[in-house]
């Protein structure tokens, strides 16, 4: 889950980067005008100081704070210290495995298959994802069990 946050980085999350990032400039830019003119309107001053800060957070603490806590909370939840989930390609279902909690879901099921480096997402019905990557199969390679995939789709 650790590793997972570092690769969200979707259409929307990249527009609001590029909206934090425009905001921090334009902070930036009001303070150096504002110390340029000499200006002593404090409410500017903290206005901008405000925007600036609020854009640094956003763009580079934000993300890294909130799936750290989800971290620690399932962590809590499942009791152990280390959150891992498995999953296993049967010929009739697969089965994701976190903990005590287990999802068994049919190749029917099976949207679309989105590859991205190492990452690999297989979007199914009802807004339901699994995430993997390729170089953590135990048995195989993501290639054969690409191809199990497509044989027991229908």
């Amino acid at each position: 889950m650790l590793s997972w946050s570092k690769d969200l980085l979707g259409a929307a999350t990249t527009v609001f980067l590029i909206f934090y990032c425009i905001g921090g400039l334009i902070a930036l830019c009001l303070l150096v005008l504002l110390a340029l003119v000499g200006a002593d309107d404090w409410f500017t001053w903290f206005l901008a100081f405000f925007l600036l800060v609020f854009s640094a957070y956003r763009l580079f603490f934000l993300k890294f704070y909130f799936f750290a806590k989800r971290y620690k909370m399932l962590s809590k939840v499942y009791g152990v210290t280390e959150w891992l989930r498995t999953t296993e390609f049967t010929d009739e279902e697969i089965i994701l495995s976190d903990h005590n909690s287990v999802c068994k879901l049919k190749y029917d099921n099976i949207k679309r298959i989105k590859e991205k480096g190492n990452n690999i997402i297989i979007y199914f019905n009802d807004n339901l994802s699994a995430r993997l990557y390729k170089d953590a199969f135990v048995e195989g390679t993501w290639e054969e069990c690409k191809a199990k995939i497509n044989s027991l789709r229908k």
